[in-house]
């Protein structure tokens, strides 16, 4: 089987390229703008999602696609850069799928197709309320294959809907907070004791990814993916301020610290600089996102680390790599 990724040099791709180099059972092609990080035995090809042409003469052969590529950031990028990249790129590789007839497809989305809900999200009962660029184009790719399927009954397509992913080789959200806490320069948030986070640890959702790939049957599916337990944001960060041998944070009244983030809001805007401190971050961190993956764990999939062991496994790389960004 020759399976093509998009985006196979970001951090989800990377795992996922080395998981699947270890089983040795596929010829890999890794499609994107940047160069791999790692050494595998996947064939690596520069292109852009949004060139068509490129996108077509790169596919051909393969027999599945799994689609990565997209562009996020939560503050500072245009909102056009959204659309151009996660919806017309999404549209250039389904039409390059058409031309070779690729029926297989596991599309790469987010639980920010649900908005900002404080109830717990669950695949096609939840009302998809996208709040943020980021969310509202992975909710119009997913209707591209929408589209596709009212044209063509034989293709079959999984929605891979992750929460906030981390692990080895990414410098987001989780990495963000490893490393103010690790500064010394960090506090939590009273209000975040009655807000659950729902996290996802990289090797867990690329282990997920395969599972569903050898389950994949025809029409559209949907599966959401965290793991378990379920924290609120002040027991995440216990786990890993324990990790690093450090006592538990100062906990501050939300009314302080959204007081506290103002000025660098002033300083962000002034410097055009995207600062780790901001009133968007206080809200996000006290903010609910609980997202529900018992449908996949009724298919049988079984995660490999618990969402603590995913923590201090990071925290461990972290200590050994911080900096090297």
């Amino acid at each position: 089987m020759k399976i093509f990724i998009t985006g196979g040099s970001g951090f989800i791709g990377t795992h996922l390229i080395q998981l699947l180099d270890l089983m040795g059972l596929y010829e890999i092609i890794n499609y994107d703008l940047k160069d791999p990080k790692i050494i595998s035995n996947a064939i690596y090809i520069k292109g852009d999602i949004r060139n068509e042409s490129q996108v077509f003469n790169a596919m051909r052969n393969c027999d599945v696609i799994i689609h990565l590529a997209a562009i996020w950031d939560d503050f500072s990028l245009d909102e056009s850069e959204y659309f151009s990249t996660n919806v017309d790129g999404t549209q250039s590789v389904i039409n390059g799928a058409k031309r070779h007839h690729i029926h297989t497809f596991i599309n790469y989305s987010s639980v920010s197709v649900y908005g900002e809900t404080e109830e717990e999200c669950i695949e096609k009962m939840t009302n998809l309320k996208p709040t943020n660029p980021y969310g509202k184009s992975k909710l119009m790719a997913e209707k591209l294959f929408e589209n596709w399927y009212k044209e063509n009954l034989n293709i079959s397509v999984v929605h891979l809907r992750p929460s906030v992913v981390f692990g080895k080789y990414n410098y987001g959200n989780i990495y963000r907070l490893i490393n103010q806490i690790n500064s010394g320069f960090y506090f939590n948030i009273q209000k975040s004791k009655s807000s659950l986070k729902s996290i996802t640890y990289v090797e867990n959702l690329t282990n997920a990814t395969v599972f569903l790939l050898g389950k994949i049957k025809k029409g559209i599916e949907i599966y959401n993916y965290s793991d378990t337990p379920h924290m609120n944001t002040m027991q995440i960060s216990n786990i890993i301020e324990k990790r690093f041998g450090k006592k538990a944070g100062l906990a501050v009244p939300y009314t302080f610290a959204f007081a506290l983030a103002i000025p660098f809001d002033l300083i962000s805007n002034l410097t055009g600089k995207n600062i780790p401190i901001s009133t968007m971050r206080v809200k996000k961190y006290c903010t609910q996102t609980l997202n529900n993956s018992d449908k996949i764990k009724l298919l049988g999939y079984k995660s490999v680390f618990s969402s603590i062991e995913g923590l201090e496994k990071t925290v461990d790389w972290y200590k050994t790599n911080r900096g090297s960004n």
